[in-house]
């Protein structure tokens, strides 16, 4: 069910609606997708990933520290989540790792910035349930698709808009 909730990271104070969480491949491929109300944190979308599929390591956000999720995903399903730190934090990546964390996280961010632009994945308009997983799935299949055509191409794999024009 839809829900009111809060988006610190865009202008929007409070929006109505969902929230959805993905999980990509190094390269920046989703593989998986979650779909929660608004008002659902999203360190309690995590749990659900490590029972649907095998994802050994986890990088997230800073939305994702939490000292007891990172305890409860490595014992109960094996999973190592790697949040990005907060500067005061005491706990800190090596430099090494930090600048291979960053690396990831830009790809990440730019999947999305990808799905949310070019498949407008934030503006889906759908009346039931199913369709609106349907629709999320024919956009993440899309996207998918375009980077198929882009490695078939020889092209980088996240030049989406050039498979247009190709």
């Amino acid at each position: 069910m839809a829900a009111y909730g809060k988006c610190v990271t865009k202008a929007l104070d409070t929006y109505f609606g969902f929230r959805g969480s993905i999980i990509t491949t190094s390269y920046g491929l989703p593989v998986d997708f979650a779909i929660a109300p608004a008002d659902t944190d999203d360190r309690e979308v995590l749990p659900f990933f490590c029972e649907r599929g095998t994802y050994p390591i986890i990088l997230g956000d800073k939305g994702y520290i939490s000292e007891e999720l990172e305890l409860e995903l490595l014992e109960t399903y094996n999973v190592c989540l790697l949040p990005t730190r907060r500067k005061n934090q005491t706990k800190q990546y090596p430099s090494d790792f930090r600048k291979l964390h960053s690396k990831m996280r830009r790809r990440v961010e730019t999947t999305i910035s990808q799905l949310t632009q070019q498949f407008h994945i934030s503006r889906i308009r759908a009346r039931t349930h199913w369709g609106m997983l349907t629709r999320f799935s024919n956009k993440f299949g899309g996207f998918t698709l375009g980077v198929f055509l882009n490695k078939c191409l020889g092209r980088k794999l996240m030049a989406l808009k050039d498979v247009v024009y190709a």
